[in-house]
This record gives C-alpha cells, structure tokens and sequence, in this order.
C-alpha cells in the first residue's frame, strides 16, 4: 500500500525543480524514502531525507530525564539505520554537561532501559494515548528542516542516503549523525564506535534490506 502512494508521490514531485528537498515522516520512512528516490530519477537522491529526528528528540529526552539535565546540555546522541525497533541510539559518545555518561549512569541501565525505551517508545505512546505521536513528530519535523535549511554544528540525527559509511549498505536510506549548513548535510565519519555498535548497526541495516525485499523494490546495486 505504501509503495503505491510512494510511487505517486514521486510523480507528482516531477513537477517540482531539481533541486527540492524533501523529508519523508510516512511509515516505513527509510523505505518510503528509497521508493520515492527509486521512481524519481530527477531529484537528487541526497535531497530526499527521513525523518528520525523524532528518535533523536526522544533519545535526548530520557538522557535528560535520567540526568536531571537541559537538552541543549547533552551532546553526541546519534540514532542509526532505520525509524523501527531495530534502530540504534548510539551510546558511547554521548555527553552531559561535558561529563561522558558513562560517569553519571549505569551501562546496564544504557543498555537494558535506555536503548529499549527509544526504540519502542512510539509504541508507548500508541498503547498509552490510544493514537500516534503526531504533535511530536511535526516538532521533529520543524527541528528537522530548520537545521537542514539555518545550518547547525551541533550532531543531529537525519535519515539519509548511505554511502557506506559504518558498514551501512550503499543506496539505502539509514539514519546517521550529521551536521549541517547552506542546506546541505554532512554525514559524520570517523566516530569510533564499539563491537556493540557495530553489530547494532548490522541488524538495523539487515531490515533495511528486508523492507526493500518486502516492497518489491530492487536493493541498490553495489
């Protein structure tokens, strides 16, 4: 069902210059992405985003619970590959008020509570409200698009296509850490991660690929 409003969309995108940008809040949102991108081939695949700034906002949200702390006080939350359970919220590089967690909470509590609550978290919010988190995601949404269009040196998280980075499959469209400016984005490499990121990042880049195989779309040509 979505592949065919996808394709559709990306019609009616034909209409728009080149150089639109766009960001894809839908569900599937990394493979909504990839199918709007796979039948548009006007557009500039790097131009079409997803969103999961919104696991982003969450992941900052429940540090500053944790921590009694600002969120403009917690730096280095990074969410990777897909907007499901199986996305990452990166652990090792995140810092409150300069101090890396890891001094101020549990790594039991990082993994068991933590990593959890951010993956199924709209889950939460469905079983608890009775209906999605609409008015969080619009807020993602803003948060998204203002610091892709005003630029922002700080690390947010943006559903992008991959060039490798991480070991994340070429073509596909995963969420990495970024920063932006003069309506760009650039992907940030070079972050050391742990055996225990990485093997995330595998599981999360394997649905990727499924979800390509479930819609019936080709997985990008490596």
């Amino acid at each position: 069902m979505n592949k065919k409003i996808f394709v559709a969309q990306s019609s009616a995108l034909s209409a728009a210059k080149p150089d639109v940008r766009c960001v894809v809040v839908a569900n599937p949102a990394n493979t909504n992405a990839h199918i709007l991108s796979y039948f548009n081939k006007k557009v500039n695949p790097r131009n079409i985003t997803c969103l999961t700034r919104l696991d982003h906002n969450r992941a900052v949200s429940q540090i500053g619970l944790k921590t009694n702390s600002k969120g403009e006080n917690i730096e280095g939350v990074m969410i990777f590959g897909n907007h499901s359970l199986t996305q990452y919220p990166a652990i090792k590089n995140i810092k409150v008020n300069n101090k890396p967690i890891g001094d101020l909470v549990s790594q039991e509590w990082l993994e068991k509570d933590f990593i959890p609550r951010v993956q199924k978290r709209g889950g939460e919010i469905i079983k608890n409200r009775g209906g999605s988190s609409v008015f969080s995601a619009a807020s993602a949404t803003i948060d998204h698009l203002r610091d892709w269009y005003c630029g922002t040196e700080k690390i947010v998280s943006m559903g992008v296509v991959s060039n490798g980075e991480y070991g994340v499959p070429k073509g596909v469209w995963s969420s990495f850490p970024v920063t932006c400016k003069n309506f760009e984005y650039k992907v940030i490499e070079g972050i050391k991660l742990s055996d225990f990121c990485n093997d995330k990042i595998k599981v999360t880049s394997k649905e990727l690929l499924e979800e390509l195989d479930g819609a019936d779309v080709p997985r990008p040509k490596l």
